[in-house]
């Protein structure tokens, strides 16, 4: 049973490492600026909302089109530069062939033709959902996505006094998980 006990703290350990590193090295959605890479079709795109540190996404229709969901519950097709709002665009890093774009491309329009991507709420259904539903084929929350790490609970899963490192750093940990359900 000790033996179990501290394989499952190696594992979340390891996890843990892996999460700050990727932190680190911004390994799941580095921005590119538009003027070093065209958004083409498919591509998930961002820019920062004004007054504050997140951002809202959108996906690529063509080179000069993009359809997003807004606080208003519409799915909105719109020109790049009326995405843009004065702000720079990044490009998410996009993985997959251009059949794959195709497909993302295809789900963002299917939503934006019925208008159907439910009712908006910041926490549970925003633009970062609708994108990643689009890339991923499958209804999430960004609040699924991003779980919260404090050192408190990082250090009761481990087994180890955390508390003297501050909860600022982990918060940088927060957001990365991606897809992961810690």
């Amino acid at each position: 049973f000790q033996f179990m006990n501290w394989c499952i703290k190696q594992v979340l350990l390891t996890i843990f490492i892996v999460l700050i590193l990727c932190t680190v090295i911004g390994a799941f959605s580095e921005p590119m600026e538009t003027d070093a890479v065209n958004p083409n079709r498919g591509f998930q795109i961002c820019r920062q909302i004004l007054g504050t540190k997140h951002d809202h996404h959108g996906i690529c229709v063509d080179t000069d089109h993009v359809i997003s969901f807004y606080d208003d519950s519409s799915v909105k097709r719109e020109t790049l530069k009326q995405f843009a709002q004065g702000k720079k665009i990044h490009v998410l890093k996009c993985s997959g062939d251009s059949k794959t774009r195709e497909t993302i491309a295809q789900r963002a329009e299917l939503c934006y033709y019925n208008q159907d991507f439910g009712t908006y709420n910041v926490a549970f259904n925003n633009c970062e959902d609708f994108a990643n539903y689009c890339v991923n084929g499958f209804r999430t929350t960004s609040m699924q996505s991003t779980k919260t790490i404090s050192a408190a609970s990082i250090g009761a899963l481990l087994g180890y006094n955390l508390q003297g490192l501050g909860g600022a750093f982990f918060g940088a940990v927060t957001g990365v998980a991606g897809n992961m359900y810690l």
